[in-house]
């Protein structure tokens, strides 16, 4: 490494937390193994910070062709000095930005791996404007689009999305999808009509009730929740996907939310809880309002083949003295929720009117030897229900 890049990465201002990572030093140690041609030890620095970088990068959304370059971008991104940035007026520092951005381009351009004469391992990498700065090797436009992006940081993921899951790296993790129609769901027309005034309420005056649907399997209880992000896709209505076993993370959900104005559904896809499994009293405590009040601007939607959320095992039954207790401290979970929606099985007669419906969709007529086959396939399958109408015109139809 040459002096002046060696005297450039000191004078590093915002982001000295690089001298710090380990990764870093490693690579100072390739470097100053290299300038000193000590070959046995350059090859183990060399291979020690490979493998340090292929760690990095399978933790990470590659954003750069290379593993080093990945590393320096998501260190630029991650540092937490860039979280204080965000929102401040930047311009008194910014020619000092502007210098250490000098210097991380020099860093850029100084793959390890060339070092050695080797080439680079490339990887397939997402595109994003910072890192197009940053191989364009210009200082000022990578300072204009990393300020660019502060400024979008700036802006909740809530105001920028509106379907999220539940990741790793980021709290709430947009998810570019859509869901069918609601009229697409044959039948259950009190229960839409229950769903949908509920959601209304929310969206209109922060009112309503956390929804809990329960019933048989394929009866279409999680495809109505969903359909709700198109039924209201064009009003300001957020809708968070989360597991069961993401419960603990909903008080940071609590928080982001109350942040916003966004009315928010929390949805909880096929909640239950087994026997031994207490983390039905977490939910119990955060549906109820204790340290982590639920904001009024969210409403917990919950789909579920349990009407008691919670299975008694048979040593509970059999306690005559301490059954009951059981039962109401479990049934209180149910209690939190103060709309149940049911969804029964169908009858045969409205199963087959399902088939015929969705038939009509293909412009196919459901004649009587199309109404034998469906009768057969309800029978050979697990339950007579939407999904296997569903199915069985998927079957027939090609």
């Amino acid at each position: 490494m040459s002096r002046e890049l060696t005297r450039d990465i000191n004078r590093l201002v915002f982001f000295r937390n690089l001298l710090n990572h380990p990764i870093f030093d490693n690579y100072l140690k390739l470097s100053e193994s290299v300038e000193n041609r000590t070959s046995p030890l350059t090859e183990k620095y060399y291979y020690t910070l490979r493998s340090d970088l292929i760690k990095f990068s399978l933790k990470r959304k590659v954003i750069a062709p290379t593993l080093w370059k990945n590393f320096l971008l998501h260190s630029l991104l991650e540092d937490p000095v860039t979280n204080d940035l965000i929102g401040a007026d930047l311009t008194p520092y910014n020619a000092w930005l502007y210098e250490d951005f000098k210097t991380l381009l020099k860093l850029f351009d100084t793959e390890p791996a060339k070092k050695l004469e080797i080439e680079p391992l490339n990887l397939p990498y997402r595109d994003s404007p910072l890192a197009r700065a940053f191989m364009e090797g210009d200082p000022k436009k990578v300072l204009e689009i990393f300020i660019e992006e502060l400024k979008d940081k700036n802006l909740s993921a809530l105001e920028r999305h509106k379907i999220f899951k539940i990741g790793k790296e980021e709290l709430l993790e947009p998810l570019a999808t859509s869901y069918k129609p609601i009229d697409e769901l044959i039948g259950y027309e009190s229960q839409k009509k229950k769903l949908i005034e509920n959601t209304r309420a929310l969206i209109n005056h922060n009112a309503g009730l956390n929804t809990l649907l329960y019933g048989d399997m394929g009866t279409g209880k999680s495809t109505m929740v969903k359909a709700l992000t198109d039924s209201f896709k064009d009003e300001p209505l957020r809708f968070i996907e989360i597991k069961k076993s993401q419960i603990d993370r909903m008080p940071e959900i609590y928080k982001a939310v109350s942040q916003s104005n966004f009315p928010t559904i929390l949805f909880i896809d096929d909640l239950s809880f087994d026997e031994g499994d207490d983390s039905f009293k977490e939910l119990k405590n955060l549906l109820e309002g204790s340290f982590d009040e639920q904001p009024k601007n969210l409403l917990v939607y919950a789909t579920s083949n349990r009407r008691n959320l919670i299975s008694q095992s048979k040593s509970e039954r059999e306690d005559a003295i301490n059954a009951r207790e059981l039962l109401e401290e479990k049934l209180s979970l149910v209690s939190r929720f103060g709309l149940t929606i049911n969804f029964r099985t169908p009858n045969q007669e409205d199963y087959l009117n399902i088939v015929e419906k969705l038939l009509e969709k293909k412009g196919v007529k459901l004649d009587q030897n199309l109404r034998e086959q469906a009768i057969q396939w309800e029978l050979r399958h697990t339950n007579r229900s939407g999904r296997t109408a569903e199915q069985f015109v998927k079957h027939v139809t090609g």
